[in-house]
């Protein structure tokens, strides 16, 4: 599954909560191996997100959790 939204929360390397535009904010885990790219698809080394941030993620579910293994930077640099 994929979806897009802003990040409101951000723990390095550990999870994200993103703001989908529901009202209800959506808690991702970030998986060990979690893959990083801009916009055009070019993998980035230390993408260094942060709050307010608008990605996408790919995620899978595991029991409770949302596991993400690719994240999107939608935003230009």
């Amino acid at each position: 599954s994929s979806v897009t939204g802003t990040i409101s929360e951000y723990t390095l390397g550990s999870e994200l909560v993103l703001d989908i535009g529901t009202g209800e904010p959506v808690q991702f885990k970030l998986s060990q191996n979690v893959v990083y790219v801009d916009s055009d698809g070019t993998v980035l080394e230390a993408p260094g997100l942060s709050t307010n941030e608008r990605i996408r993620v790919y995620y899978i579910r595991v029991g409770e959790d949302n596991v993400v293994d690719k994240v999107t930077l939608l935003e230009n640099y």
